[in-house]
């Protein structure tokens, strides 16, 4: 929604496009559906704010994610220049990336001291399951998956290429369904099979 919403290069085009805007409005509901219950779902007040506050923080999290993105796309290098008598070639999808990785590192780093996190952290208490986790993420999750993601994004569409958002939400669910107790909900189903449509 927020691409839709903050692409306005692209205003004319989706917001005249009826496939765009059906395909904006279902997936949006399905994604209400999918986590309206954590909200709906009576019980203490605290717990309850605490969610709402923590889908506020996703939220502006999302509406920044997009932001990036956008200006990733939009801000694009000349093929070459020269500066100082220096020919200067472009940033390519993988130094892109590298910058957005090393940024986020830095602040998750200062973000760790400040709460503390690195003082109570036992190194021998990860297991070597965890460590082949984290390759995992670090290899498939960051470097293959975020490229693609930056380099589709030069490409095609950030409209198009921003659907994979709706795919997070599903994996997420099958996720909780299959690894944890929580049980999924028939709602959230309702939810799942419309985000798929």
């Amino acid at each position: 929604i927020w691409f839709i919403i903050l692409d306005k290069p692209k205003w004319k085009e989706n917001f005249s496009s009826l496939p765009t805007v059906l395909g904006l409005l279902l997936g949006f509901t399905g994604v209400v559906l999918l986590f309206g219950e954590q909200i709906m779902t009576p019980g203490d007040e605290e717990g309850k704010t605490q969610r709402i506050i923590a889908m506020a923080v996703l939220t502006v999290g999302t509406i920044g994610w997009t932001i990036g993105s956008l200006a990733s796309k939009y801000n694009k290098s000349p093929k070459s220049s020269t500066q100082n008598n220096k020919k200067v070639e472009p940033l390519n999808v993988i130094v892109k990336t590298a910058w957005q990785m090393i940024t986020a590192g830095f602040a998750f780093s200062i973000t760790a001291v400040a709460t503390g996190q690195y003082s109570t952290f036992d190194f021998n208490s990860v297991l070597p399951r965890d460590w082949a986790a984290m390759t995992y993420l670090i290899l498939m999750g960051s470097i293959l998956a975020f490229s693609s993601y930056i380099w589709l994004l030069q490409v095609r569409p950030a409209t198009e290429v921003s659907t994979y958002a709706y795919v997070n939400p599903i994996v997420a669910l099958l996720l909780v369904h299959f690894f944890t107790d929580h049980g999924v909900t028939g709602l959230q189903i309702i939810g799942l099979v419309i985000v798929l449509f």
